[in-house]
């Protein structure tokens, strides 16, 4: 009897350590991102899952002799006492609080999004799965919280293995890293490919295209990626080249060596600026920025409209703010106006052909409307599918195991039930 007694122990405890030790078929693995501050070790981006200490790089973004406590300087002098990075984020995010120079001078009406706004999403979102997609599909599809299209996923991640790092445009690089962050990919070790490590290092971004400057630091931010310090485009040095654009009249051009500031290049590095808000430089910039967007001409075709939607949801602006509305038409409302009888935006009013690429912005600008939030920025924790089917195969076995071996202590439970009443029984005749 002690013999048994001590084999239903065992069989108890194998159970429960399978039931704990075992991962659940499907389960995804969580990946523990840093915050996103510039490694001074190595040039290389470490892998996600064994994260160094980081610090940020030896100079201040900004001037200002007694700078706050959340800033990067502050942010250098206890990481250079404690030998490790602080656990405070480097950079915070735009609210009413944090942000009083955007405020509003006159209060305006809180945004109401409206049964028309969700119908025009939902019909956005539906016409990108029943039409052509473009690369930037999945990325739409992530950021809208709808779901993707299997074969389209499929090939669209196929083509980013396929490319094995090597792009001919840093743009190109910089999107499929969105697009793998919001299709819950880890682009630090995509099917053992290091996106991140490519952008950091990679010599297209040497020129003074805006646009690339800035996608790419929002490509970095959009997981809280760990980039070294001493990488060709750290995040300073993507921030400076993006301040390098910035015009007299506070609005950005599309390159250094272009003078004319365009409502589309300001929401760009609005955009990207937006999770920089704390340091003084860039505040001021935005200000500016800002400023220009009120006197601008208002936007006339739809990609711009997107993207000034964009840049003002990222900073925690209304888009219905009285400061960026013509008239009584408010942005969202005008950009509402592009949009075709097929759930497709087109470019410009008089041409009524739609277009999947600025469907996917109306899409991603809508979605940042409604959630007053940078869109590009991933709130959660990021998650992927293991590439491993050995997980899969163990969990299988586990569950069977465990399966049986439960089975079978319950039979020999009841077997030491009946033989013990049989035994009572005999004894008491």
């Amino acid at each position: 009897m002690r013999r048994i007694q001590k084999l239903l122990c065992l069989l108890f405890a194998v159970c429960f350590l399978l039931t704990v030790t075992l991962p659940v078929s499907g389960e995804e693995q969580s990946l523990p991102y840093s915050d996103p501050v510039e490694s001074s070790s190595s040039a290389s981006v470490s892998s996600a899952s064994t994260e160094e200490s980081y610090t940020s790089d030896s100079s201040p973004l900004s001037a200002t002799p007694s700078p706050p406590s959340n800033s990067i300087s502050s942010l250098e002098s206890v990481a250079a006492s404690s030998g490790s990075a602080p656990s405070t984020s480097r950079y915070t995010h735009s609210s009413a609080s944090t942000a009083p120079f955007f405020a509003p001078t006159n209060p305006v009406p809180h945004f109401y999004w409206s049964d028309a706004m969700d119908a025009a999403l939902n019909n956005g979102c539906t016409y990108l799965e029943l039409n052509e997609k473009s690369s930037e599909y999945l990325l739409a599809t992530g950021i809208s919280g709808i779901s993707s299209d299997i074969a389209t996923a499929t090939r669209i991640l196929d083509e980013i293995e396929q490319k094995q790092g090597q792009y001919d445009s840093a743009l190109a690089l910089s999107r499929d890293i969105l697009t793998l962050t919001f299709s819950s990919f880890n682009p630090v070790d995509f099917r053992g490919i290091n996106l991140i490590q490519e952008l950091a290092n990679t010599s297209l971004l040497e020129g003074q295209d805006l646009c690339q400057q800035s996608i790419a630091l929002i490509a970095f931010d959009s997981g809280n990626f760990s980039v070294p310090k001493d990488a060709p485009n750290n995040r300073r040095t993507l921030i400076s080249r993006i301040l390098n654009c910035q015009q007299e009249d506070g609005g950005f051009s599309g390159t250094q060596d272009d003078s004319t500031s365009t409502v589309i290049a300001t929401a760009v590095a609005i955009t990207a600026l937006s999770s920089y808000q704390q340091e003084p430089e860039i505040t001021d910039a935005l200000q500016k920025a800002l400023s220009y967007l009120q006197t601008a001409p208002f936007p006339e075709d739809c990609s711009s409209l997107a993207w000034m939607i964009t840049a003002l949801s990222s900073l925690s602006l209304l888009p219905t703010d009285a400061r960026f509305t013509e008239g009584t038409t408010d942005l969202v409302t005008e950009l509402l106006s592009y949009q075709q009888p097929d759930g497709g935006f087109s470019q410009t009013k008089e041409d009524t052909a739609t277009n999947p690429t600025i469907t996917e912005e109306a899409v991603i600008a809508l979605t940042s409307a409604k959630q007053q939030t940078n869109p590009f920025i991933l709130r959660n924790s990021i998650s992927y599918n293991s590439q491993d089917s050995t997980h899969s195969l163990f969990s299988i076995v586990g569950i069977v195991v465990g399966s049986v071996l439960i089975l079978a202590a319950t039979g020999c439970i009841v077997w030491v039930f009946i033989r013990r009443k049989k035994t009572h029984h005999s004894e008491t005749e």
